[in-house]
């Protein structure tokens, strides 16, 4: 499919598509959504694009895309696919997805490979393949007490968020439900992995998760993961965190090259007072990125600002908490 078309015609339609998701390399843009009827019930699943990247740079006034439709993986319709924000010149362009049909608890993820890349600015169509990997286990995960009030946040679900692909490994994370030791209560925590993908043939050929774990704080609840890891090797995970004796707080976890788990969670910017209990809905994501210098990590997330960054009155009253993780 190339720019100027109507492009296809799914039941329930017109459609939108919600939670749009941006990947990136040297050769195009990556945007993923899930496709929901304007009208009716109608779920079609995700959706892919790969947009030139040359002809976005070069303002080309109908740049060239492709659309990759109808997907499943693991005998479902997949759902919560990931794009990578990719750093180095890697054989195709990786996605990550997580498996929860059933809502429930799942021990896959799906990863995905997009290959001749280039065919997107001709005019054609690369090759999009996948398949699904053993994991740990991960879930929805409970909604998060926090201090001054009976309101809880919602801790939103288990799809995959934030992707890198970097040092020959796709990276991802997601938000669970966990059960820490010692902790009389199942909290809300994040899920990571580090996948090494294989290509050959034109298409992925395997996937294996070299290391893989949780991020929780004991008496806590850890929200909405976000990470990206340096040239040397060096992890940032930012966080929002929340607790019976916590306001909404901005938080991180760093992970060593070589090590098998994330250290304690620190707290960036403690929150200052409950979120506004008629809310309840706390952010869907946060996010991380490599700095100019690419020894640092630059994160965001939400918390409870000071009163002097609130509304004047109050209401909804959250705010961003922006992190500078240096070397």
């Amino acid at each position: 499919m190339t720019s100027g078309s109507l492009g296809p015609r799914h039941p329930g339609c017109p459609c939108f598509g919600d939670q749009p998701r941006l990947g990136i390399d040297g050769i195009n843009v990556y945007l993923t959504t899930e496709e929901f009827s304007l009208a009716g019930t109608e779920f079609n699943g995700d959706q892919i694009y790969a947009i030139s990247k040359d002809d976005l740079v070069r303002q080309v006034p109908a740049p060239h895309f492709v659309h990759f439709d109808d997907l499943r993986i693991g005998g479902a319709v997949a759902g919560f696919i990931q794009p990578a924000i990719t750093t180095g010149t890697p054989r195709a362009e990786f996605f990550l997805s997580s498996l929860d049909p059933t809502v429930t608890f799942d021990q896959r993820i799906g990863v995905w490979a997009m290959t001749n890349r280039a065919a997107v600015a001709a005019g054609n169509k690369p090759t999009l393949s996948s398949m699904v990997v053993q994991s740990e286990a991960y879930g929805i995960p409970p909604a998060a007490e926090q201090k001054g009030t009976s309101s809880t946040l919602d801790s939103g679900d288990d799809r995959m968020q934030q992707v890198q692909f970097i040092n020959g490994s796709v990276w991802g994370e997601l938000g669970t439900a966990l059960t820490i030791p010692n902790d009389p209560e199942q909290r809300a925590a994040a899920a990571w992995f580090e996948v090494r993908p294989t290509t050959g043939g034109g298409v992925l050929t395997g996937a294996t998760i070299k290391r893989q774990g949780y991020v929780a704080m004991p008496g806590n609840h850890v929200l909405y993961p976000a990470l990206q890891t340096t040239p040397a090797g060096r992890t940032a995970m930012v966080v929002s965190v929340s607790g019976p004796n916590r306001f909404p707080s901005a938080g991180y976890a760093v992970l060593g090259p070589k090590a098998k788990e994330f250290g304690p969670v620190k707290i960036a910017a403690p929150g200052s007072t409950f979120y506004d209990p008629d809310a309840g809905r706390w952010g869907d994501y946060s996010w991380a990125v490599l700095g100019p210098n690419p020894k640092t990590v630059w994160m965001a997330t939400e918390y409870m600002p000071p009163p002097r960054s609130q509304t004047v009155n109050r209401q909804r009253n959250w705010g961003t908490r922006v992190v500078h993780l240096l070397p």
